[in-house]
């Protein structure tokens, strides 16, 4: 079980953020969420969390975008950052790993996000 770990949600689609919410708070976790980057970078910069899981394609800034903001700013550099994807286009995808630590294709398995989420707080 997890303890004082926590996880920023950024999606715009709220039910998955709600999933993702209860499975790692049952795990453990304090988990935040936001649904657009913008919000997903006023989150970060109030919470400091340890771990971000963000969506790609959202309404005012995507994930992709938020990524950038946040590696530019020191605060954020070493915090690990999964990209959670729709995309099927494998050269989109490697294009946009250079922000993130992890790439998840949804629909994602709850154990294989678990897992990524354990080895990059480890």
């Amino acid at each position: 079980m997890a303890t004082n770990y926590h996880i920023l949600v950024v999606d715009d689609d709220v039910s998955i953020c709600s999933l993702l919410r209860l499975f790692f708070s049952r795990s453990g976790y304090t988990v935040s969420e936001a649904h657009d980057g913008i919000d997903g970078l006023e989150i970060a910069r109030q919470y400091q969390p340890d771990l971000i899981m963000s969506d790609t394609h959202m309404p005012r800034m995507g994930g992709i975008e938020m990524a950038e903001a946040l590696r530019a700013d020191p605060h954020f550099v070493a915090i690990p950052i999964i990209l959670l994807t729709g995309s099927v286009d494998i050269s989109v995808v490697r294009n946009m790993t250079m922000h993130f630590d992890a790439v998840i294709a949804k629909p994602f398995q709850f154990a294989q996000l678990n897992q990524t989420v354990t080895a990059l707080l480890g």
